[in-house]
């Protein structure tokens, strides 16, 4: 499985005369054709099939892989066995509040 380097970037709006955030992702080289400036910080390696020819990235594909990791970590969680129940000893916070302020 092949993967890109998206970013989120920042380009010059010349209606509000001023820098914003692109509202999507894109690849280095589709920013700079964009006259845009890649956000570093928000480096995100995707699988290529997400991105579209000219670098951007394709939402909606984003949105349906997001939703199926979601869907198959909901059913694992409720697989689970639930986490045994430890005692340390220790007050609940409620607890500790309410026999602070008694």
């Amino acid at each position: 499985m092949a993967t890109v380097t998206v970013y989120r970037f920042r380009v010059f709006d010349p209606e509000l005369q001023q820098w914003v955030t692109a509202p999507f992702r894109a690849t280095e080289p589709a920013i700079q054709s964009f006259g845009g400036a890649a956000m570093a910080e928000t480096a995100l390696s995707i699988d290529a099939s997400l991105v579209t020819t000219t670098g951007v990235e394709r939402m909606k594909a984003r949105e349906e892989a997001m939703r199926d990791a979601l869907t198959a970590a909901d059913a694992a969680l409720k697989s689970a066995e639930p986490l045994p129940r430890v005692e340390t000893g220790e007050k609940r916070p409620e607890t500790v509040a309410a026999s602070a302020v008694a």
